[in-house]
Order: C-alpha cells, then sequence, then structure tokens
C-alpha cells in the first residue's frame, strides 16, 4: 500500500519519500503505534520478537547521545578547571619571580618550580650572546653564539616555536652530557626566546614518556620562559651598570614616561620601545605582553627602579 497516491511503493522511493518530508509522522501519528524497528545487538540484527516503537528507539538514542554530551561536558569542566589551576599556578610564579635579583635565586626558584609542576627531572636555561659576559650558575649557562651548541638548534631559533618531544640521543647528550640521568630522559620540550643582543632557550627532560605536549601549559611555560629571559637581561645588564670608579652609568631615559607607556600600552611593548629594546619590544607585541605577565613584570620594575634602557642603564630619574 503506497503512503500517497502517487507514490511508488518501492523501499527506495519510500526511503527518499520519508528524507524529503521529515515531518512525515508529526503529521501521521496515527501509524506510529504500528511501526516496529528491530534493534541493534552487538552490530546484528535481532529477533523479530526483540522490536520497538519508531519514538522508543529514538528516545534511546536521544539518550544515548544525552549521556555522551554530558561526558565530553565534564571532561571539559576537568580540563578548565586544570587550565585555571594552572594559570594560578604561573601567575604565582610570575609575582614570586618580580622579587629575583640574582642568577642564583632565579635557579633555585626555576629549578624548583619546573620539577614540581611540569615534572622536569632535568632543566637548564641556555643563554647564547657574544661576547659571553657573565658566568654559568649551575642551570643557567652562557655560549658564544657561535658554539656548536647553538648551531646545533638553529633550525628550532628560526622557527622560533616550542619543540615537544623531537630530541635525538646526540642532542640530549649535548645538552645534558652523557650521564645515566641523560638516558633516563623520555621526554623533552625546548622553549625558544629572542632577547635584544642574544637569544637562547628553556630546556626541560622528563623521565616520564610523552610528558610534554603542545598547548595550555606549555604555553604558559613560553611565557615564563620569557619573563625568566627578561630577569637575565637585567641581572646581567645591573652587574655592568657601574664603571671602574664604581659610579653609576646614567641614561637620559626618564622613570614617568616609561611609567605612562607602560601603564597604557604595556600590552604591546611600548615602554621597551622608548628605551630601545626593539626585539623584546616587537616580542610584546606578538605576544599582548606575554599575556599580561611580561608587561606585568616591567611595570614593577620601572616603579622598583630596575628597568634598564638597551645599554643596560638603569632608569634612575623620574622626570
Amino acid at each position: 500500500m503506497a503512503l500517497t497516491k502517487d507514490l511508488p511503493d518501492s523501499p527506495e522511493d519510500i526511503i527518499e519519500y520519508l528524507r524529503n518530508h521529515p515531518d512525515f509522522f508529526v503529521e501521521h501519528t496515527d501509524i506510529l503505534s504500528e511501526l516496529n524497528i528491530p534493534h541493534n545487538t552487538y552490530g546484528n540484527l535481532a529477533s523479530t520478537s526483540n522490536v520497538a516503537s519508531l519514538i522508543e528507539h529514538q528516545v534511546a538514542q536521544l539518550r544515548q547521545e544525552n549521556s555522551s554530551l554530558n561526558e565530553h561536558l565534564e571532561k571539559s569542566e576537568e580540563d578548565v578547571a586544570h587550565q585555571r589551576k594552572f594559570a594560578k599556578t604561573t601567575h604565582d610564579l610570575s609575582l614570586q619571580l618580580i622579587k629575583i635579583d640574582s642568577l642564583k635565586a632565579l635557579n633555585d626558584l626555576l629549578s624548583k618550580s619546573l620539577r614540581q609542576h611540569y615534572q622536569a627531572d632535568q632543566f637548564l636555561f641556555l643563554v647564547f650572546k657574544t661576547p659571553i659576559d657573565s658566568e654559568d650558575y649551575s642551570d643557567i649557562r652562557f655560549h658564544d653564539t657561535n658554539s656548536k651548541l647553538a648551531f646545533m638548534f638553529t633550525e628550532l631559533f628560526h622557527h622560533n616555536k616550542p619543540l615537544c618531544d623531537s630530541l635525538q640521543t646526540e642532542h640530549i647528550d649535548a645538552l645534558f652530557g652523557a650521564t645515566e640521568e641523560a638516558e633516563s630522559i623520555r621526554s623533552t620540550v625546548l622553549i625558544p626566546v629572542q632577547q635584544s643582543d642574544w637569544h637562547g632557550m628553556l630546556v626541560l627532560g622528563s623521565n616520564k614518556q610523552d610528558q610534554y605536549c603542545h598547548g595550555f601549559e606549555i604555553d604558559l611555560l613560553s611565557y615564563i620562559t620569557m619573563i625568566s629571559a627578561a630577569l637575565i637581561e637585567n641581572i646581567v645588564s645591573n652587574s655592568h651598570t657601574t664603571n671602574q670608579g664604581g659610579d653609576t652609568i646614567m641614561t637620559d631615559k626618564k622613570i614617568l614616561p616609561a611609567f605612562l607607556l607602560c601603564f597604557f600600552l604595556g600590552m604591546f611593548g611600548a615602554h621597551r620601545f622608548y628605551v630601545g629594546k626593539i626585539g623584546t619590544g616587537i616580542a610584546q607585541i606578538l605576544t599582548l605582553g606575554g599575556l599580561g605577565f611580561w608587561s606585568l613584570y616591567d611595570f614593577i620594575m620601572i616603579i622598583i627602579g630596575k628597568f634598564t634602557d638597551s645599554e643596560g642603564n638603569v632608569l634612575t630619574e623620574w622626570t
């Protein structure tokens, strides 16, 4: 029996008609009680006794879809909670970094925090600069820009993006040495950083397989790296702000303009352009001030009188 006068009763025509008229059963509710749809059981068609009405079948499908949506929602809520926790950890670490005034203090804080929050069994912060004007301190190490180690990671600095789990054994040995600790490393992440007159990278190694992968946590690690790089630059610069007579080298840059530029346009690195730090000013534009963390650090350094110009001279006068 055909559904309409003009509709052929072949299965293909009926299927096509129903697809083109999704409201058919809404307009013909009387037929619902006569319809039975066999259920799929483990991939096989159930017996004719195991049937249900169209409505029951649709309800079952909706319940299954709702259950799947609830699982995705719960997973999303867990991810958001985890990201909030990590963001707070990064915020707290940033506030601690602001107080740092030596390479020793920076090394100790980074080592402790990265081991705790990023499960890092090995940690390095490498600075490539010519000439080398500072001595190594523990895991913060200085190398010549033309060193073999710098050459090995040329592509990393060229792309200027984090690199996760792509190191060969020779690279791991070059970074950490051919030691038993290095042989235990199963996962790595490298965060490149560019400063006004040097470049470098933060390196983490974990004994846990697949510990590091691109995502929110690595993005936050990049901001920690940028803040740390700015700290290293300031610490090294401050160590050279006195001449042989011990007098402070003066700069013509003033605190008040830097303060106002950082307060109103800090996300765009305006204060760094003002003092001649063009490279890091561009970096702040691209990262919106390191999502605020980097610009906040600069703002506090300006207030407490530790902000420097491109020559490493401290801004000491407000106007």
